[in-house]
């Protein structure tokens, strides 16, 4: 059995505009409820959830030439759920 696998549908979600490929029907309309998902605000907000608050202030610290290791550290520790985590990783039972 011979399966032909097309990259239709990602070059058109993501804009590629020299596509010689067609979509089939649930390419098509999934590609539709994207969209319209993407263009629309409430609907957008009720698909994809929102950045949690810790997240938001460590991409605004990487945006910050001045920022160091120590504004870092402050961000990460508001939050025990990161801690945990960095704590039980692999990087961390080396030193362990």
């Amino acid at each position: 059995m011979s399966t032909s696998i097309s990259t239709a549908f990602y070059d058109a979600l993501f804009d590629v505009t020299n596509m010689d490929a067609s979509m089939n029907i649930l390419e098509e309309t999934t590609l539709a409820n994207v969209r319209q998902i993407l263009n629309d605000p409430e609907q957008l907000s009720k698909h994809i959830p929102p950045l949690p608050v810790i997240l938001l202030e460590l991409i605004e610290t990487l945006k910050d030439q001045n920022a160091n290791f120590l504004d870092f550290i402050r961000i990460i520790e508001k939050d025990r759920l990161i801690i945990n985590r960095i704590k039980n990783s692999e990087f961390c039972q080396i030193f362990t």
